[in-house]
C-alpha cells in the first residue's frame, strides 16, 4: 500500500475524530463485559469512504491517542 499525502491526511482526520468522540461517548454500558461505544462508528465510515487502510489505521492512532491522554496508559490499547 503507497499512502499519499491524502491518505495520510484522512487518517490524521480519522484519529482525531475518533479520540475525540470516543470520550464524549464513552457511556461505560457493558453487557456481558462487552462495552457499547457509539464512537466506533467513525473508521467504519472512514473505512467504507476512504478504504479500509484508512479506517484501520486512522482507529488504531485514535483509540492510542485517547488512552495516553484520558487513561494515560499506552498498553490499555492492547489489552
Amino acid at each position: 500500500m503507497k499512502l499519499r499525502a491524502y491518505d495520510v491526511a484522512i487518517i490524521g482526520i480519522c484519529a482525531a475524530v475518533y479520540a475525540v468522540v470516543g470520550r464524549l461517548t464513552d457511556f461505560g454500558l457493558n453487557v456481558g463485559g462487552v462495552a457499547f461505544w457509539p464512537a466506533a462508528l467513525i473508521p467504519a465510515v472512514f473505512a467504507v469512504l476512504f478504504g479500509p487502510w484508512t479506517g484501520g489505521i486512522g482507529a488504531a492512532i485514535g483509540i492510542f491517542i485517547r488512552d495516553m491522554i484520558f487513561h494515560g496508559d499506552p498498553l490499555l490499547s492492547l489489552s
